[in-house]
């Protein structure tokens, strides 16, 4: 299972607009909403946009995980902690 993690610390928004590969982060399970070094919540997803003039897409029909098995599992599996100094504000984990 691979799921992508967005920090939404500054912006709020989950769906977003981001910078990297939508192809990659398509191929993902379940996208993890990090905010101030913890996970807010756990979303799957349709897919993706296409990226705009600037690069960035953006996550499409998001709908939050109910399931207590699923979202305490990336919880405990799901290392949202950042090296001081790093500023990707996606990234992708590998469970």
């Amino acid at each position: 299972m691979e799921v992508v993690i967005v920090n939404t610390t500054d912006s709020g928004d989950p769906a977003g607009w981001w910078p990297g590969s939508n192809k990659h982060a398509e191929s993902c399970d379940y996208l993890v909403e990090e905010n101030n070094g913890k996970i807010v919540n756990v979303y799957t997803f349709s897919g993706t946009s296409e990226k705009d003039k600037n690069g960035r897409f953006s996550f499409l029909n998001l709908v939050e995980v109910k399931s207590s098995i699923i979202v305490d599992r990336i919880k405990k599996d799901v290392d949202v902690s950042r090296k001081q100094g790093e500023q990707k504000s996606i990234r992708y984990c590998t469970l």
